[in-house]
């Protein structure tokens, strides 16, 4: 059963100085759907890297990269994004709308099982951003 929690319980279970890959799903027909993907776990790395965390976010980094002839799909991105993921100690998925349908999300979490990684689910709503937790801390 997979548990998905609020970013703040598992910043809460991570260990010090972990190296984070965040992923969540990209690919959609619509290209306002694919920005707003982009926006959210943009958002939510910058939560993370102000909070010293070491996050990687393969879609943050590339996605400016499309619009100049790199595809969209998953298998244009699979070297790069496993590569990365050798770097990472943790998966954290960011449990964006769609995100169960990804072949890039199942790809990343198949890789991440069988390295033995440990992976997070993590909560996520698109009108509520992480900075609200900030209040509570």
């Amino acid at each position: 059963m997979i548990d998905i929690v609020p970013v703040s319980v598992a910043l809460r279970r991570k260990e010090p100085h972990t190296k984070v890959y965040v992923a969540c799903p990209y690919t959609d027909e619509l290209p306002s759907v694919m920005q707003w993907r982009y926006e959210q776990v943009t958002i939510f790395s910058v939560y993370l890297l102000l909070r010293d965390v070491l996050a990687f976010s393969p879609i943050s980094t590339t996605h400016h990269l499309v619009k100049f002839g790199m595809g969209v799909f998953f298998d244009a991105w699979e070297r790069f994004d496993l590569s990365w993921m050798e770097w990472a100690d943790e998966l954290w998925v960011l449990c964006l709308p769609g995100w169960e349908l990804s072949v890039g999300v199942a790809r990343e979490i198949e890789f991440a099982e069988s390295a033995g990684m440990t992976i997070r689910y993590i909560e996520w709503s698109p009108d509520a951003h992480p900075w609200a937790e900030i209040e509570g801390e």
